[in-house]
């Protein structure tokens, strides 16, 4: 009788050392699962984040080209616009028909940039022709003093002399006191009868491109620089 209690002690004993060693085994395997779920969960985290900042900076970029693109049409059609082109060409010694020609191309240049949708980023459009006249258009109040700071602009005669469009990256914008900065483009103006200019225009753009949320200031000014650098001339 007694060998029978035996064998059911060791029963027990083995049934309760199977069932020990399982759930032990059962809680190392859930442990091992938990932190491998754990792991992959924070690497999707880092990687949702990553694609994230990516695609708005993405954004951002073809935000910052498109808008260079246009800003730089404006200087291009500039140059070529029969409204503009007659405005430069005017003469003082009719100054009704001058007066008419300044509101013309001023409302032709308005509506080409409105237009294009980029007026928030002109701090100031000069045209300027070389019989004196000029008009002014942009977020920056004008000046008639705005044609001599254009002119004295380190930069300007060597981004005049150019035959096509020359960036020369982000500057300080001189015709404020606030210290911004901006992106200068200079363009020479013809006419379909006089081989030398007969006159510029000088664009200031901002460089406030709804960017700085997804970046810092100098990272801001490096994705603009590295944008204008790669953009046709």
């Amino acid at each position: 009788m007694l060998w029978c209690l035996d064998i059911f002690r060791y029963i027990r004993t083995l049934k309760s050392k199977i069932l020990f060693y399982s759930f032990s085994i059962t809680v190392v395997i859930l442990s091992l699962v938990i932190a491998i779920c754990l792991t992959n969960f924070n690497v999707l985290v880092k990687l949702n984040k990553i694609q994230t900042v990516n695609h708005n900076l993405r954004i951002s970029m073809d935000h910052i080209e498109s808008s260079v693109s246009s800003v730089k049409n404006i200087a291009y059609w500039s140059s070529i616009n029969s409204y503009i082109s007659a405005f430069i060409t005017a003469s003082d010694v009719y100054p009704n028909d001058l007066r008419y020609k300044r509101i013309t191309a001023y409302n032709a240049l308005k509506n080409h940039v409105y237009g294009l949708g980029v007026d928030r980023y002109i701090n100031k459009i000069i045209i300027y022709s070389i019989k004196g006249n000029y008009i002014q258009f942009g977020l920056v109040y004008g000046d008639p003093s705005d044609i001599q700071v254009c002119t004295s602009f380190p930069y300007f005669d060597l981004l005049r002399q150019q035959r096509v469009i020359k960036w020369v990256g982000i500057v300080e914008e001189g015709f404020t006191g606030y210290r911004k900065k901006a992106i200068p483009i200079v363009q020479n103006i013809y006419t379909s009868y006089q081989q030398a200019p007969m006159g510029w225009v000088y664009i200031s753009m901002s460089t406030d491109m709804n960017i700085a949320k997804y970046s810092s200031t100098d990272m801001a000014d490096f994705l603009i620089s590295a944008i204008i650098s790669k953009t046709p001339r």
